[in-house]
């Protein structure tokens, strides 16, 4: 069961991380919160000098909670509008406009 436990703690944690790296916004506290919660059960599973990794897992998966949480309040997704494509496709419908005219004119 302390197995199971581990290893479910390190594939939430990599979800944890893969969620923070991508825009996923906060849906990433969720793994993190999980893999929390289980590297606490492992810990009072766990018994005498094996109380060490799930006791670094715990860590790990504190570490990454903070790394979402500094994520969600540092880094805001901000939309702005691009004036340079604005311009491009301004100047595409009148080069298109033109081709037209030009074409209209052979014929």
């Amino acid at each position: 069961m302390r197995k199971l436990l581990i290893i479910l703690t390190i594939i939430f944690i990599c979800i944890t991380v893969v969620f923070t790296v991508m825009p996923m916004g906060t849906l990433a506290f969720l793994p993190a919160a999980i893999a929390i919660l289980i590297s606490i059960i492992a810990i009072l599973l766990s018994k005498g000098n094996l109380k060490m990794l799930p006791k670094y897992l715990l860590l790990a998966s504190f570490i990454s909670f903070l790394a979402v949480v500094a994520k969600d309040v540092f880094v805001k997704d901000q939309v702005v509008t691009d004036q340079q494509f604005d311009t491009n496709k301004v100047e595409s419908k009148k080069e298109a406009k033109k081709e037209l005219e030009e074409l209209e004119d052979l014929n």
